[in-house]
C-alpha cells in the first residue's frame, strides 16, 4: 500500500510502459490470429481472444495513466488516489492475460511453419508481465 503523499501507482512509469507494452503486443499479435484461424482452429481463436483483451487492457491502463497524472495536479481533487480496490484487479487481470498471451505464443511460435513471428509479440507479453508484477509487489509492499 502506497503512504500518503506518495504518487499513485497508476501514475508511474511501470503503468506507462505495462499499457504500451499491451497495446504493441495486441498489434501483431492480432495479425498473427487472424492468418492462423484457418490453421489451428481453436488455439486461433483463444489467441485472437487474449489479444483482443491485450488491446483493452492497454487502453484502460493508458487512461488510468493520464488520469492518474491529470489528478495528480488537481488543486481540488474528487476522488482518493491511493489504495483504489480496481487497481489491484488490474494489476492481477494484466498478469493473467499477458501470462496467458506468452504461452498462446510461445505455443504457435512451436507448432507453426512461420511460427517465430509470434516472438515478438511474445516478448512484449513476457515485458508487460513482468512489469504488471512489479506494480502488483509496489502496491501490496
Amino acid at each position: 500500500m502506497q503512504r500518503f503523499g506518495e504518487a499513485p501507482a497508476y501514475s508511474t512509469r511501470a503503468a506507462f510502459q505495462a499499457s504500451l507494452a499491451c497495446l504493441a503486443a495486441s498489434l501483431p499479435q492480432g495479425a498473427l490470429s487472424v492468418f492462423a484461424l484457418d490453421v489451428k482452429g481453436v488455439g486461433a481463436w483463444f489467441l485472437l481472444i487474449f489479444t483482443v483483451g491485450l488491446f483493452l487492457l492497454g487502453t484502460l491502463l493508458l487512461v488510468r495513466y493520464f488520469e492518474a497524472r491529470d489528478g495528480m495536479t488537481d488543486l481540488a481533487p474528487r476522488t482518493r488516489l491511493y489504495d483504489v480496490r480496481h487497481e489491484r484487479v488490474a494489476y492481477l487481470l494484466g498478469i493473467v492475460v499477458t501470462s496467458a498471451s506468452v504461452l498462446l505464443d510461445a505455443w504457435f511460435a512451436l507448432t507453426v511453419r512461420w511460427g517465430w513471428w509470434h516472438l515478438l509479440p511474445l516478448a512484449l507479453a513476457a515485458w508487460g508481465t513482468t512489469l504488471f508484477v512489479r506494480l502488483l509487489t509496489r502496491r501490496a509492499g
